[in-house]
């Protein structure tokens, strides 16, 4: 059994493994927490692999709750300038944003933590709080499966911050693998039918997962056996790709899919050349067909590089 150890210390926000985050948002996050005009509790969990040379981290959560007066907004201002600022970096796969408001639904995220499902930090529990959150792969990690999540989050009501005269946020930043979403609409039966747990009417998940059912499978991508049963997964979420489907809310995490299935892929067609190389050429053809403006696009293109250095 491995041997792991947890350390659960409050400390500084100047921190050896930050050296490898983007440089504008390190320096933004540094001078932030350290500022006079902010008051900050700071709390820090790290885990490392202590079975591995050189101990690479394993799980990381750094959370930073603050409180502002209002005049020092501008505060605020100047770290999402800073995550502007390194939109560019290359090792970045994702950008989402929120601005909260009375009558915007909430719209909160769970930022994993190492790879257990339910150790998370939550952002964006509060109809009035808005966020910024930047995921970027590790540059260390040679698997490409692992990543560093920077997110701050801030109270936006003008009525609250008018009667306290304070706004109330944090900063995170967590380390963990990359979350693999696995078509998790349905549940796949092994008699081949499928049962919706949230949208019946949505024609797009239905039509992957009468082609994924065929397989006999539980909605798991691990369970797939053969080359045979994954090119039929991925037959089905190309084609719902290239038709633009990946634009829609439901098939936002399309690219996160297709990325699951070929880390699971890899094993199966190692000794296949020709089938990795079509199945990287069509993930090339994904690539140019998405928007490269928008922050949605970005992100799949992201998750489809990634794909691919998951099958080179």
């Amino acid at each position: 059994m491995r041997q792991r150890t947890i350390l659960l210390v409050l400390v500084s926000f100047l921190t050896s493994n930050l050296a490898i985050a983007q440089e504008n948002v390190k320096k933004a996050f540094e001078t932030f927490v350290n500022s006079k005009n902010v008051e900050v509790s700071k709390s820090f969990s790290e885990e490392r692999d202590f079975t591995k040379a050189n101990r690479p981290l394993v799980a990381k959560a750094d959370v930073y709750t603050f409180t502002i007066k209002k005049k020092h907004r501008k505060l605020i201002d100047e770290v999402l300038t800073a995550f502007d600022k390194d939109r560019n970096n290359p090792n970045i796969y994702q950008i989402l944003t929120h601005t909260g408001g009375r009558g915007v639904p909430t719209n909160a995220r769970d930022l994993l933590v190492g790879n257990e499902r339910n150790n998370v930090v939550q952002i964006g529990m509060n109809e009035m709080q808005s966020w910024y959150l930047m995921c970027l792969l590790d540059p260390e990690d040679k698997t490409h499966s692992h990543r560093y999540a920077y997110a701050i989050e801030w109270n936006d009501d003008p009525k609250q911050i008018q009667l306290s005269g304070k706004i109330r946020g944090k900063i995170v930043v967590t380390y963990s693998v990359i979350p693999q979403e696995v078509l998790n609409n349905y549940q796949i039966q092994y008699e081949g039918s499928v049962k919706y747990e949230k949208d019946d009417s949505d024609n797009m998940n239905m039509k992957i997962a009468k082609e994924v059912s065929k397989m006999g499978l539980k909605g798991d991508f691990s369970e797939l056996a053969n080359s045979s049963q994954f090119l039929i997964a991925f037959e089905a979420l190309k084609t719902e790709f290239l038709k633009g489907n990946a634009t829609t809310q439901q098939g936002a995490t399309l690219p996160m899919t297709i990325y699951s299935l070929c880390s699971y892929m890899r094993p199966l067609i190692d000794k296949d050349k020709d089938l990795r190389a079509k199945l990287i050429d069509d993930l090339n053809k994904m690539i140019d067909r998405c928007d490269k403006t928008s922050d949605l696009g970005i992100s799949h293109i992201a998750y489809l590089r990634l794909a691919i250095k998951r099958l080179e």
